[in-house]
């Protein structure tokens, strides 16, 4: 496992987004590209999967809610500029969501991401429950995972 993915990103909240993307978009990539490869059918693979995904969504809380803060930001930002500028209210939220159209990108991507990994770590854990339960049944010794 790559060190760097997991502790690559230093999040600063005096960055503009464009900077705070390019550095994140490097990262993003490489985390959906290892999560697009699935769980996987070998148990001690999955179990490393699961680690590594655990540690994936544990950085993608602070990740999740800074790109939501950009996002949000950014909208309401132009919103008011909109609203300044004497735009009918009826428009300025569609002109405004098409002018922040990258801080969306970018929050709708690792927000999908985290769903992702959730969802993907409840079939790892359901997936390695019923393994444990058929190889030691119910209540008798378990295995170490």
């Amino acid at each position: 496992m790559k060190k760097e993915f997991l502790d690559g990103i230093q999040l600063d909240d005096t960055k503009p987004f464009y900077d705070w993307a390019m550095e994140l978009l490097p990262w993003l990539n490489g985390t959906m590209r290892d999560v697009a490869a699935g769980i996987g059918t070998n148990l001690a693979e999955m179990k490393e999967r699961q680690i590594r995904y655990t540690a994936y969504a544990g950085r993608l809380v602070e990740i999740l809610a800074e790109a939501e803060a950009y996002y949000q930001t950014a909208l309401a930002d132009e919103m008011t500029r909109l609203r300044e500028q004497g735009m009918s209210p009826m428009l300025i939220g569609r002109i405004a969501e098409g002018r922040v159209k990258n801080e969306a990108k970018v929050f709708n991507a690792v927000k999908r991401l985290n769903q992702t990994l959730e969802n993907l770590l409840i079939s790892m854990a359901s997936r390695l429950k019923f393994e444990k339960a058929t190889m030691y049944g119910e209540g008798e010794n378990p295995p170490p995972f």
